[in-house]
């Protein structure tokens, strides 16, 4: 089977590719990644991981005002 990058649009053997499940707002997204793309994506979605954690720490710190 083949697959199709969803960064690059390569398409690559099933064995050279990287699926990544993520639930986001709008729905289930089911993203394949190559071996290229790999280091890239998940610094993206540490990233956006690390944005979260934030967001959430800061909306639970308790207002002065």
């Amino acid at each position: 089977m083949k697959y199709i990058c969803n960064r690059c649009g390569t398409v690559t053997q099933e064995h050279d590719v990287t699926i990544h499940y993520t639930k986001r707002f709008n729905g289930f997204e089911i993203v394949a990644i190559c071996q290229i793309c790999l280091d890239s994506y998940m610094g993206k979605i540490k990233a956006d991981a690390e944005k979260k954690d934030e967001e959430i720490e800061r909306m639970e710190m308790k207002r002065k005002w």
